[in-house]
């Protein structure tokens, strides 16, 4: 998973640099229902990377729960150049596999637990502040109600969390 979401990641620093002379500004919004089994994977993510990157200048990190658009304020007011949106959305992957997808990507992904559509969201955020929407799609194993989180999602959470802690302390602080 790290090699290739780090070469993704690393491309899409690649183009953003050959047109402007900053590092880009971050917001990473985690989606999902602490109470519904896997589906809570945004949210580990985004707990994780709190405790690393608690006041930073050039990160904005969001634990949106199951209204993202709660924070639609706060995200423009960031001004962002890029939004990273992390939730589990089933894309007929094994469980635990992480895909990075591009706005025009996520129209057929199925989310779980949102009171809006994804697209709805993304597309209104990429509108208001025409920053760069990526979705880090991440497998349920299991889901459910009052289902806890499972094994294999809790590592997947862990690594990823590291994997994007060291891409951004690398890349954009």
């Amino acid at each position: 998973m790290s090699n290739y979401l780090n070469s993704l990641l690393d491309l899409k620093l690649k183009r953003w640099s050959a047109n402007n002379f900053r590092k880009p500004k971050l917001v990473l919004v985690g989606i999902g229902n602490e109470f519904f089994g896997d589906d809570a994977a945004g949210i580990y993510v985004v707990r994780d990377l709190k405790r690393r990157f608690s006041n930073s200048e050039s990160i904005f990190l969001v634990e949106a729960s199951v209204a993202p658009e709660n924070f639609t304020g706060p995200i423009r007011k960031f001004s962002p150049d890029w939004v990273w949106i992390i939730d589990a959305a089933d894309m007929n992957l094994n469980p635990g596999e992480v895909e990075i997808l591009n706005l025009d990507q996520i129209d057929g992904i199925s989310a779980f637990s949102h009171r809006m559509p994804l697209t709805l969201f993304a597309r209104y955020i990429y509108e208001t502040t025409n920053a760069e929407i990526s979705f880090f799609g991440i497998q349920p194993e299991e889901t459910g109600a009052y289902l806890d989180v499972t094994k294999t999602i809790k590592k997947t959470c862990q690594d990823l969390g590291e994997m994007l802690a060291e891409w951004i302390k690398t890349n954009i602080q």
